[in-house]
C-alpha cells in the first residue's frame, strides 16, 4: 500500500479514499463500493482484488456505479494462474475461483480489468482528468513519423479507428502547415515544428466532427520549444469536450513540459503506445455507457 501511495504521488494522482481491508472479516469490497457509489469526492474507483465475497451483490452494485453514477472502475484481479491462486490463498485465505467467471463479472458490470499497477495508474490518470470520448475515432499529431506510425498501429490493435479528417480540416491544415507536413491522419507537423504549428494542428483536428479524441506526440528535437508546446495543449483543449492525451517522449529533456501538462490536467505518457491504450480504455468505457 505504501509503495502504491508513493508511486501515485510521483504521478500527481490524488486519492479521496485509500482503503486496505485485509481478509474482509467485517467490511468487504461490496460495502466499500456501496459507499463510494455516492461519494461526491470520488470520480474513479481503483481496485485490487484477490476474490469477490458475493458475486451477485458485487455485480448489482457495480452495475449501478457504471450506469447510474457513471464512475469508471478499474480493477486488478490477481491469482489468475494456478500458482497465483495458491499464493492468494496463503496470503488472505482467498478462494480464487474461475478466472473466466471474473472476466464475465467485470464485463457485465462495466469494470475495466488491467494487468498491472502501471496500467492501473495510466488509465486512472486519463479517466480522472479527461472527458470520455463519444466514439473511437482518434486523430494523432506528431513531429516525428516513426512514433506516429507506432501510435497508429497500436490504435488499430486496440480497436480504435484512425479518423478520416474532413476536407475542411485538411484545407485549414494545408494553409497553416508547411508543404512538407502531412495533412492526413496522423498529422505530421515535421521535426522543426514550433508551438504555433502544434497549436494550429491540434485546434483544427479537435474541431473536426469526425474526431472523438486526440493524441499529441512530441519527440524532442534541437529546435523544439517544449514548454511553449506544452502550454498550448490545455489552452486549445479547454473549450472542446474531447479527450486529449500527450506523449512527450522521454524523461529529461521534456520534463519541464510534462510537469506543465500534468499541472493543467493533460495526462502524459513516456511513449505513444501507452497513451493509445489509455484512450482505447476510455473509448471502450464510453461504448459501455451507451448500452
Amino acid at each position: 500500500c505504501t509503495a502504491v501511495l508513493d508511486y501515485a504521488e510521483g504521478r500527481n494522482v490524488g486519492f479521496s479514499k485509500f482503503v486496505s481491508f485485509g481478509n474482509k472479516a467485517d467490511v468487504s469490497e461490496i460495502d466499500l463500493l456501496r459507499y463510494l457509489k455516492d461519494d461526491p469526492d470520488t470520480d474513479v474507483i481503483l481496485m485490487y482484488l484477490e476474490d469477490i465475497t458475493n458475486g451477485r451483490e458485487f455485480l448489482e452494485i457495480a452495475r449501478e456505479i457504471t450506469w447510474e453514477s457513471h464512475k469508471p472502475m478499474l480493477a486488478i484481479k490477481s491469482g489468475r494462474s494456478a500458482e497465483g491462486a495458491r499464493a492468494a490463498a496463503s496470503h488472505t485465505g482467498s478462494l480464487a475461483g474461475s478466472d473466466n467467471a471474473y472476466d464475465a463479472i467485470f464485463y457485465q458490470s462495466g469494470i475495466l480489468r488491467v494487468e498491472s499497477i502501471y496500467a492501473l495508474f495510466n488509465r486512472a490518470v486519463a479517466f480522472s482528468k479527461q472527458p470520455i470520448p463519444k466514439g473511437n475515432r482518434i486523430a494523432i499529431v506528431t513531429n516525428a513519423g516513426g512514433p506516429g506510425i507506432m501510435a497508429t498501429d497500436a490504435a488499430i490493435r486496440h480497436n480504435l479507428e484512425i479518423a478520416t479528417l474532413s476536407e475542411e480540416t485538411k484545407r485549414k491544415l494545408k494553409q497553416e502547415l508547411p508543404p512538407t507536413a502531412s495533412i492526413q491522419n496522423p498529422v505530421d507537423v515535421i521535426g522543426d515544428a514550433t508551438h504555433e504549428r502544434y497549436e494550429a494542428a491540434i485546434r483544427h483536428i479537435l474541431m473536426d466532427k469526425n474526431v472523438d479524441g486526440a493524441i499529441v506526440i512530441l519527440s524532442p528535437q534541437a529546435m523544439t520549444d517544449i514548454l511553449e508546446t506544452a502550454e498550448i495543449v490545455p489552452h486549445v483543449a479547454k473549450d472542446i469536450d474531447k479527450p486529449v492525451l500527450c506523449s512527450f517522449m522521454g524523461i529529461v529533456d521534456v520534463s519541464e513540459g510534462i510537469q506543465y501538462l500534468e499541472r493543467h490536467g493533460i495526462p502524459n505518457y513516456a511513449f505513444p503506445e501507452a497513451a493509445v491504450r489509455s484512450m482505447a480504455a476510455m473509448a471502450f468505457y464510453g461504448s459501455l455507457l451507451s448500452l
